[in-house]
């Protein structure tokens, strides 16, 4: 059943809306509501496609077992959809930052009351996916990205939701403006994944996110099937802030990475990419990793400015934090 949770009327007289799927319900006794949020900024698609696929399993299986469903499933596949029309990252017109508008206003500009619709419709949720992309610059492995604050409540769920790295970081200020945050302080567990890169679509990274979602209904007694149904996820790797390494250009140029690095373990000293000058034909740094570990983030956007993120490394030791996070 589909729904709105907010119409906003536009300047020339027509309006726009924000919507939801609703599957099944939360009326039998002591059943529990999930909510999957995607499209939050308007160039991130692999939610959007994650949301099509769950969708499309439970609706498939539903006809198949009318009582496989115990609860309810909230869909929110593009709440930024005016910034989804003109692949635009930010809320179009006000160019701000949506998820750093929680918890919104009534009263305020537009954003402000898509964000506090938003979170208004989410109250009384059990467990909340927020599904995002990386910017068009970073391609990103499946991770789930959480504070400390919060872990001991959610790294029990990230373990289930078949991505490759849980990153546990310190406290932001920054992030008591983001939806995650919101929700998490008033007890609503909410997980923020983070996979693929802006303005394009990863598949394989949708259907990897299916198959722990499907887990996590199953954990929180939403979907009713037989254990051996479920479908087989792998452990994630749990990092801290310490255990990543940041890699940032010392020159301007462009960026070629070596082929197939991303996402697999290198060695020490093994080279991650250049930065050349077509100029001079010289390379203006070579990228090397200081220490072995895993690739999970790599710039694909290959003009890069002094300073700009190349890549990302994890490792499991307590040395200190390499590089800067900044692009």
């Amino acid at each position: 059943m589909e729904q709105k949770i907010i119409t906003i009327r536009m300047p020339a007289y027509d309006q726009f809306s924000i919507r939801k799927e609703v599957l099944g319900n939360q009326k039998k006794d002591g059943s529990k509501r999930a909510a999957i949020v995607a499209g939050i900024h308007g160039d991130e698609f692999e939610g959007l496609y994650t949301c099509y696929l769950l969708n499309g399993y439970l609706k498939n299986l539903l006809k198949k077992n009318p009582e496989a469903l115990q609860g309810q499933v909230d869909f929110y596949p593009s709440i930024n959809s005016l910034g989804l029309g003109s692949l635009n990252r930010a809320w179009p017109f006000f160019n701000v930052d949506l998820n750093r508008q929680f918890p919104g206003n009534r009263d305020g500009h537009v954003p402000l009351q898509a964000a506090y619709a938003l979170l208004e419709d989410l109250k009384g949720a059990d467990f909340v996916v927020d599904i995002h992309a990386s910017n068009r610059f970073l391609l990103e492995m499946p991770q789930i990205r959480m504070q400390d604050t919060y872990a001991s409540t959610l790294l029990p769920l990230a373990q289930n939701s078949n991505v490759d790295i849980v990153w546990v970081h310190g406290s932001s200020t920054i992030l008591e403006t983001t939806l995650a945050t919101n929700l998490n302080e008033m007890a609503i567990p909410t997980l923020v994944v983070e996979m693929g890169i802006g303005q394009r679509l990863t598949i394989g990274y949708s259907e990897q996110l299916l198959k722990g979602l499907l887990r996590l209904l199953h954990r929180f007694g939403i979907l009713d099937i037989p254990a051996e149904e479920l479908p087989t996820i792998n452990e994630p790797r749990i990092m801290q802030d310490n255990e990543v390494w940041y890699f940032n250009a010392k020159a301007s140029g462009l960026f070629v990475p070596e082929p197939a690095i991303f996402g697999r373990y290198v060695r020490e000293k093994e080279r991650i990419g250049r930065i050349v000058d077509p100029l001079s034909g010289k390379d203006l740094q070579v990228i090397e990793a200081p220490v072995e570990g895993l690739v999970f983030t790599l710039r694909q956007h290959p003009v890069v400015y002094e300073g700009s993120l190349l890549a990302r490394l994890t490792y499991p030791t307590k040395t200190t934090t390499g590089g800067e996070e900044d692009a």
